[in-house]
């Protein structure tokens, strides 16, 4: 496991957000980068072909990133869970030495007002293993 950045800007309604934090990132099976947003623990298993993505709070949300494809953002909690499609368009994973990028493009389908988004994930390797 090693220490890393995770950088993200995410645009969406015409909005950009960009948000900065620390983290971890192991190899298991692809890459799996950890870390804290808002005191939710956040985890990304990075695959070449697809991402998903698990926040876990009160309540867990998860969401499977899949170019082409449509699978569900998963939203769950004490009363029970929601499914909302997910339309991926473009999912890209690229790693450079101590570094690893995704670039993602999708649409949650909500039934009144469709939200697309577009991601861009830099994550920096600070540390050696631990």
């Amino acid at each position: 496991m090693k220490d890393c950045t995770v950088e993200m800007t995410a645009r969406s309604g015409g909005q950009t957000t960009r948000f900065s934090m620390r983290g971890t990132l192991e190899r298991a099976g692809g890459l799996i980068v950890s870390y804290e947003e808002d005191g939710d623990r956040v985890r990304l298993f990075l695959a070449p072909s697809e991402m998903t993505m698990r926040r876990e709070s009160a309540a867990v949300l998860a969401m499977r990133f899949c170019e082409g494809e449509t699978t569900f953002l998963r939203f769950g909690e004490e009363n029970g869970e929601a499914d909302v499609p997910v339309r991926t368009y473009r999912y890209a994973l690229n790693e450079r030495g101590d570094a690893v990028s995704v670039l993602l493009r999708y649409k949650i389908c909500y039934p009144v007002s469709p939200q697309y988004v577009s991601l861009r994930a830099d994550i920096k390797i600070i540390s050696e293993e631990k």
